[in-house]
């Protein structure tokens, strides 16, 4: 029996802290970069020289809807199994539209404070993100539970 549990021990002691997955969803650069930056600064560092971005790039785009430092810091000191599908987006285009989009995506808290502020109560749902339609890429890049209403 004692030499059960201190295998059981040995074993839980031995798998690492940080048990989130990472997945790179759309396959970009981007991507790789917020799972590195949700791994370590050095990780980060390392990705940025890698991938030919500098400090300044990190400003215009987002890790699931998120600032990157957010992004790391909430994925950062995590434990559990959880596998966490990363999707990087960069405004390329500084308009109102893309912001919505990248809103949409992020959360439907996000997307009404974004909407109110840049559209008031203009209908927004013939806008199309990418090509696709809001509300499903909403749904496709992470905020599974999004609607217009």
């Amino acid at each position: 029996m004692t030499i059960r549990w201190l295998f059981f021990i040995l074993i839980c002691c031995s798998l690492p802290a940080h048990g989130v997955t990472f997945t790179n969803s759309d396959g970009s650069n981007l991507s790789a970069v917020c799972i590195a930056a949700a791994k370590s600064d050095d990780a980060l560092r390392e990705a940025l020289k890698q991938f030919g971005f500098n400090q300044r790039d990190l400003d215009v785009f987002t890790c699931n809807g998120l600032p990157i430092d957010e992004f790391a810091k909430r994925y950062n000191d995590t434990e559990g199994n959880d596998i966490v599908r990363v999707y990087a987006f960069e405004a390329r285009e500084d308009n109102r539209e893309t912001q919505l989009c990248v809103a949409a995506a992020t959360s439907n808290q996000t997307f009404i404070d974004v909407k109110n502020r840049l559209f008031g109560q203009k209908r927004v749902s013939d806008i199309y993100c990418n090509g696709i339609p809001i509300e499903k890429f909403a749904r496709r890049y992470g905020n599974k539970q999004f609607s217009l209403h």
